[in-house]
């Protein structure tokens, strides 16, 4: 079973991610 702290971590990194990503389309379009 994974680390919570870990889990946590990368589940915080993708939603950043996916955020940044449409706020360049948006941004872009």
């Amino acid at each position: 079973m994974p680390d919570t702290k870990v889990v946590r971590t990368a589940f915080f990194i993708n939603g950043a991610s996916v955020f940044i990503a449409l706020g360049l389309l948006l941004w872009f379009s």
